[in-house]
C-alpha cells in the first residue's frame, strides 16, 4: 500500500514539474521555433526568393517540365504519391475522352459558343489545362476575349484566368485595364494574373486598389501583386495596411514585405518604417 502512495505522489510531481516548465506530457509534440523578427535567417530568404521565382515561372518552367511523366505534372509529390498519379492518369483520360467526348475540339468550340456564357467560361477553363493551349495562337485569343466590349464578365474573367495561367506576357495591359471593371470577379482575376505576370505600369493601379478597393479578395491579390516591385513608395503603401482590421490584407502584405526585404518586423509599422529609413538598400 505504502508503494502504491509513493508511485502516487512520485507521478503527481512530475506532472506538476511538467506544468510549471510549460513542457508538454506528449514526447513526439516538437515546440515551434521563436518568430523572427528581424532579420530572416539565410536560408529562409533564399527559400522564399526560390520559391517566388518558381511560381512566376508557372506551370510551363523547366522545374514542372522536368517533373512531368506521360503528360502528368508530379511538381511537389513525394515518388509513392508521383507513381499512383501516372499510373491513374491515363485511364482517366481515357474515360474522359471515351464516355464523355471531352476533347481539345469539343472545348474550344464551347469557348466560341456565343449563344452560352457558361459554355464560354467553361471551354476557356478546359482548352488552358492543355500545354499547347498555354501558347500562341490561343494566348492571343484569350487576351482578345477578355477585352471584348459586352462580353459576360464570367467568360471575360476566364479568360484573363488563362492568360495568368499560361504566364502570357502577349497582351499585359489586358491585366492593368482589368483592374477597373465593374465586375470584382474580373478585377480579382486581373490581380492574380499581375500577381504571377507583373508589370510595371500597373504599380499605380495595385496600390490604389490596395488602398482603396471595396473587395477584400482583390485587396489580397494587390497586396501579394506588388511583391514584385522593390521600390520605397511600394514598400510604404503595404507597410500602411499592416495594422487593417482585414487580417487577409494585412497578411499577404506582411509576406510581401518579407519577399521584398529578407527582413520580417512582423506587424509593427513603426519598425518596418524604421528599416527603410535607416538601410542603406532595403530590398533584396
Amino acid at each position: 500500500m505504502d508503494r502504491r502512495v509513493s508511485r502516487i505522489v512520485g507521478l503527481s510531481c512530475v506532472l506538476a514539474l511538467g506544468a510549471a516548465q510549460g513542457c508538454s506530457m506528449m514526447p513526439f509534440q516538437k515546440r515551434k521555433p521563436p518568430e523572427v523578427f528581424g532579420t530572416l535567417p539565410p536560408a529562409k530568404a533564399r527559400e522564399l526568393v526560390r520559391d517566388d521565382r518558381e511560381r512566376l515561372g508557372g506551370i510551363d518552367s523547366p522545374l514542372h517540365q522536368s517533373k512531368t511523366y506521360l503528360g502528368v505534372d508530379t511538381s511537389g509529390e513525394g515518388g509513392v504519391a508521383a507513381a499512383f498519379h501516372v499510373m491513374f492518369a491515363a485511364p482517366y483520360r481515357a474515360f474522359r475522352f471515351l464516355a464523355k467526348g471531352e476533347t481539345p475540339l469539343k472545348a474550344v468550340a464551347a469557348m466560341e459558343d456565343a449563344s452560352s456564357p457558361d459554355n464560354r467560361r467553361q471551354g476557356i477553363l478546359k482548352i488552358m489545362q492543355n500545354r499547347f493551349a498555354r501558347r500562341e495562337p490561343y494566348t492571343k485569343r484569350y487576351a482578345q476575349i477578355a477585352t471584348e466590349p459586352g462580353t459576360n464578365p464570367a467568360v471575360r474573367a476566364a479568360a484573363l484566368r488563362a492568360l495568368n495561367y499560361s504566364r502570357s506576357r502577349f497582351d499585359t495591359d489586358a491585366f492593368s485595364s482589368a483592374l477597373d471593371d465593374a465586375d470584382p470577379a474580373v478585377r480579382l482575376e486581373a490581380a492574380k494574373a499581375l500577381a504571377n505576370v507583373p508589370d510595371d505600369k500597373a504599380v499605380t493601379k495595385l496600390v490604389q486598389h490596395l488602398q482603396n478597393e471595396d473587395n477584400k479578395d482583390v485587396r489580397i491579390a494587390s497586396a501579394d501583386a506588388l511583391r514584385s516591385f522593390k521600390t520605397a513608395e511600394v514598400a510604404r503603401a503595404l507597410i500602411g495596411v499592416l495594422n487593417e482590421r482585414d487580417f487577409g490584407v494585412a497578411w499577404q502584405a506582411r509576406e510581401s514585405l518579407r519577399l521584398m526585404t529578407g527582413h520580417d518586423f512582423r506587424y509593427d509599422d513603426g519598425a518596418w518604417i524604421a528599416y527603410l529609413a535607416s538601410a542603406k538598400n532595403p530590398f533584396m
